[in-house]
């Protein structure tokens, strides 16, 4: 999900918008299919913390204390 391997590695907004584009272009080509997200862990340490701020460190701190912590949700950023 947040793997480095992936362009969206860490950056749930571009994640949630990549899922979007992924399933409007499912839904636009009529396919009868279902989208599953389905994580196989979540991790609470972010490895490059997005400038204090700004939309994807708002998106990583769950519990809107200003910390990115274990205390955040590690799912919640990336639900679109």
């Amino acid at each position: 999900l947040a793997g480095n391997w992936f362009i969206w590695s860490q950056q749930p907004s571009l994640f949630q918008q990549t899922w979007k584009n992924i399933a409007n272009g499912i839904r636009a080509a009529g396919l009868n299919t279902a989208l599953v997200w389905s994580p196989n862990m979540g991790h609470s340490t972010i490895s490059n913390p997005p400038p204090v701020g700004s939309e994807d460190f708002k998106l990583f701190d769950t519990n809107h204390d200003n910390v990115l912590d274990e205390n955040d949700d590690p799912y919640l950023p990336y639900y679109a």
